[in-house]
């Protein structure tokens, strides 16, 4: 099973192509407005198929989840798809990013069940920012990477 932080066009993309593949994906947005348009079966944004693919797997394999917990305790995979806009002198803004990461790691931590997950990025971050920022921010929490 798949979580996806971030329901925007790279995430939602994700989240229904692998839902359509078969996969049972939990998909989590801080946008309300954004998950009422989702909820309702329509797509706040034009991707050719993607409208058709939401509506052949929403609450059957692809799931708007308000629970992070139960996405997360579910999961083995968890994708960061949130944005990363620039920040003032131009440089990513991570702060979507490790907000993502952190609600994740105290979900992992609530449940406490030693199982094994996989944390993917798939926002668009400067090369090293894995392993100088988002490593060192998770083993912050007490995990290991």
């Amino acid at each position: 099973m798949i979580t996806v932080f971030g329901l925007g066009f790279v995430g939602l993309t994700t989240a229904v192509g692998f839902a359509d593949k078969g996969y049972k994906v939990f998909g989590i947005d801080t946008d309300e407005n954004r998950k009422n348009i989702l909820k309702s079966g329509k797509i706040p944004f034009a991707e050719a198929g993607l409208d058709k693919a939401l509506e052949r797997n929403l609450n059957k394999s692809f799931f708007i989840c308000e629970n992070i917990n139960q996405a997360v305790k579910e999961s083995e995979y968890i994708f960061f798809c949130v944005g990363t806009p620039y920040g003032e002198n131009g440089q990513a803004d991570l702060k979507y990013l490790y907000s993502a990461v952190e609600n994740a790691i105290k979900a992992m931590k609530s449940i406490n069940d030693g199982k094994f997950r996989v944390l993917i990025i798939k926002s668009t971050i400067p090369p090293s920012t894995t392993t100088e920022k988002i490593f060192p921010f998770i083993e912050s929490h007490g995990l290991k990477v």
